[in-house]
């Protein structure tokens, strides 16, 4: 129950997260917001991470594993949402990042050996449906034309890169580190690459402006939608697994929805609500089996 909890409120702060940086993309570039964001998480967290890595002493390899996945989650997934909510609306942007848990079973099969039944390729192809039709707006010429928003293609691929990170996640990270110390060893060597990219400023992102509004934005992000939302997440994984604990990612578009209607105006179309259907038939056929399943395994034998 904890687990699900944690998950659900998981949801809940990347969506305000979503929102947040949709209404002030005018005010904060995404690479600056990516920057600001991640400095924060990787200070605060710096001396507890210093103080159990000397614990730990990590091999190379296990180095390697994390700065991969700082890369992915850190890196990439957040500073390629940004860059996407300048050129598309919140909602759009959340239920394009609902294909995370496609996402996650693909590796899993692909990478980790792990079978897929009928329901999951089912799901699958399901899933993948609702996503074709939010991307061409249910306009099939769509898909010849190649006419797809920028800012969509930009969350596909940041969740192509979450869901890397949430299949390996069960794998790849140290059962010498806690959630915290795993945190920040990503934050510091993720918020790296990020501020590079920023110094070269591709974006020509105009400097920060420290007011109250963009200050409480940066607190918010930081230590709301990434130190509370991805300890809760990394520990609702851990319990469930990460094709359940993926699968929580299709709360966000409800949450948003809501969101973005009190604090953006904005709107929802009929192919919104025609490719969410077929993402939660996905959500649905997946979860069936997997229900039967553990079922299976926690029924007493006699």
């Amino acid at each position: 129950m904890r687990a699900a909890l944690f998950l659900v409120l998981t949801s809940l702060l990347w969506s305000g997260n979503f929102v947040i940086s949709r209404a002030t993309n005018a005010d904060i570039g995404p690479l600056t917001l990516s920057t600001a964001r991640w400095c924060v998480v990787a200070a605060l967290l710096l001396p507890w991470t210093i103080y159990k890595l000397k614990l730990a002493k990590l091999t190379l390899l296990q180095y390697l594993k994390i700065a991969l996945m700082a890369i992915l989650a850190v890196s990439c997934y957040n500073t390629f949402v940004y860059i996407g909510l300048q050129y598309t609306t919140a909602p759009n942007g959340v239920l394009f990042n609902s294909t995370i848990p496609f996402w996650v079973l693909l590796v899993g099969a692909t990478f980790l050996g792990k079978k897929l039944s009928k329901n999951d390729i089912i799901g699958m192809l399901l899933s993948l449906l609702g996503v074709v039709i939010l991307v061409t707006h249910g306009h099939w010429k769509n898909i010849l034309a190649l006419d797809f928003s920028k800012g969509d293609l930009w969350i596909i691929a940041a969740a192509s890169c979450w869901g890397t990170y949430t299949a390996m996640l069960p794998r790849w990270r140290p059962a010498e580190l806690d959630v915290l110390s795993y945190l920040g060893i990503l934050a510091s060597i993720g918020v790296l690459f990020i501020a590079i990219l920023r110094w070269f400023n591709p974006y020509q992102e105009p400097a920060l402006v420290w007011s109250m509004q963009n200050i409480l934005v940066i607190l918010y992000v930081s230590i709301f939608a990434s130190i509370v939302a991805w300890v809760m997440f990394i520990q609702g994984v851990k319990a469930v697994g990460p094709e359940i604990g993926g699968q929580t990612i299709h709360l966000m578009p409800v949450f948003v929805a809501v969101l973005a209607y009190i604090f953006l105006d904005e709107k929802l179309y009929r192919y919104h609500y025609i490719g969410a259907t077929f993402i939660l038939l996905g959500l649905i056929c997946t979860n069936h089996n997997r229900s039967k399943v553990s079922a299976a395994k926690t029924t007493p034998t006699p």
